[in-house]
């Protein structure tokens, strides 16, 4: 690529003027033509009379030293004029000549469609100092963005199996209780006519579960789960339903029994002897309990 220079703004008088000097050496170029022609066709004659006039021969090497004269005046003003339309200024052209080649190249490439080869050629080669580039995003590189994967892998999460084991019940009020048998059936031996006092019967305790909630709540603008190019919503909801049960999995095993379930671990004889009897669980000292 090249790097191209902004134009300048003219200021000042330029040396070139299309009113001045240009058109005078133009009119000067046309008179001088005409007179050309018109000696010419003067000599023509004369050698066609096999008469060669050194007074017209003269007058046309005249013409002809006037007319190289005003050809070079003309192209240098001409070049004059290109340097001012290109800088504004009519400063010299700045570029490198391997610019100047590629800028012509690429013109012409530009306009016809062929080159192309000659033009990657040139940019590889070096010395060309591209003005856009994807490496400044003001100058281009917004135009040419990272492409990326439109899915996401999710990290391994830890989610206790003893969860799938657990018994579940649903509930609708506030609360769940459970009854417990602590049994206390008393039986005596006695003949088969003795008398038979009575015994004592098995006892039903109530025990309360400790409940609370679990929740999440995730903050995403409306325009993010319009304009996201994943799903953001359904995402979202998939990382609350593996939170949730991450979360279930270790009240299930340890939870305190504080605005959560109260854990497996929890459930040991001396903490719930040290309990208020209406916080024990009726199990407690049960084989079943120790540890």
């Amino acid at each position: 690529m090249t790097k191209h220079f902004p134009p300048a703004k003219a200021r000042g008088i330029v040396a070139v003027r299309a009113d001045g000097d240009a058109l005078t050496m133009i009119r000067a170029l046309n008179s001088d033509w005409q007179a050309h022609k018109d000696a010419q066709a003067e000599k023509d004659k004369q050698l066609a009379a096999r008469f060669d006039d050194v007074v017209t021969t003269d007058k046309l090497a005249k013409i002809e030293a006037s007319v190289g004269a005003l050809t070079g005046a003309l192209d240098d003003a001409n070049a004059r004029l290109a340097a001012l339309t290109l800088n504004g200024t009519g400063a010299q052209d700045e570029r490198s000549e391997e610019e100047r080649d590629y800028s012509a190249k690429f013109d012409a490439w530009f306009r016809s469609g062929e080159g192309e080869r000659d033009l990657k050629a040139l940019a590889k080669a070096g010395g060309i100092k591209a003005a856009y580039s994807v490496g400044s995003d003001p100058d281009g590189g917004y135009t040419a963005p990272v492409e990326w994967d439109r899915t996401i892998t999710d990290r391994r999460v830890e989610v206790s199996p003893m969860r799938q084991y657990a018994g579940v019940q649903s509930v609708s009020g506030q609360g769940f209780k459970k009854l417990y048998n602590v049994h206390g059936t008393a039986a005596a031996w006695v003949g088969e006519t003795d008398a038979r006092a009575q015994t004592d019967g098995s006892k039903l305790v109530e025990y309360e579960f400790a409940f609370g909630e679990i929740y999440a709540n995730p903050a995403a603008t409306e325009r993010i789960l319009e304009d996201s190019e994943i799903d953001i919503a359904n995402w979202l909801a998939g990382e609350v339903n593996t939170e949730f049960a991450r979360q279930e999995g270790l009240a299930f095993i340890n939870g305190d029994g504080v605005n959560k379930p109260k854990g497996l671990l929890r459930y040991d004889a001396a903490t719930e002897t040290a309990l208020p009897a209406a916080q024990r669980h009726p199990r407690a000292g049960w084989r079943g309990c120790q540890r």
